[in-house]
């Protein structure tokens, strides 16, 4: 098991042949296959959350786990619950114990504030018209 928690999201279902026909057990039944979720791009993610999960952003970006929250939602498609949340922060944690002393610390510390930087722009409001 490694050292983070991986928040890939996985899926059934019916596997399909190379003509795109749905492919069945001699029996009739459906062969399933089990495939990864397409995960979200990151400035997908970061529209998204500006929208529709700006308090939670708010207070991870001041909390310094906006990453975290970030790689969950990407793969996710959704905002975490309070479970989720404090497993976040705890593999937030985690990496940073892991890169305290790391030689690419300074990088690390600049991307995560542009990123920041991103999430808590204000959001721009179109006028209808």
């Amino acid at each position: 098991m490694g050292m983070f928690k991986s928040w890939q999201k996985y899926t059934t279902r019916q596997a399909k042949d190379p003509n795109g026909g749905l492919r069945r057990h001699n029996d009739g039944s459906p062969i399933m296959e089990t495939v990864e979720v397409p995960r979200w791009t990151t400035p997908e993610t970061v529209n998204w959350l500006r929208r529709y999960g700006r308090e939670l952003t708010q207070n991870a970006c001041r909390d310094g786990w906006h990453i975290n929250l970030i790689d969950f939602v990407q793969h996710q498609h959704r905002l975490p619950n309070g479970e989720e949340c404090e497993a976040l922060v705890m593999d937030f944690d985690k990496i940073e114990r892991g890169t305290e002393h790391h030689p690419k610390r300074h990088v690390i510390l600049k991307k995560r504030e542009e990123v920041k930087a991103e999430l808590l722009k204000p959001i721009e409001l179109k006028a209808a018209g």
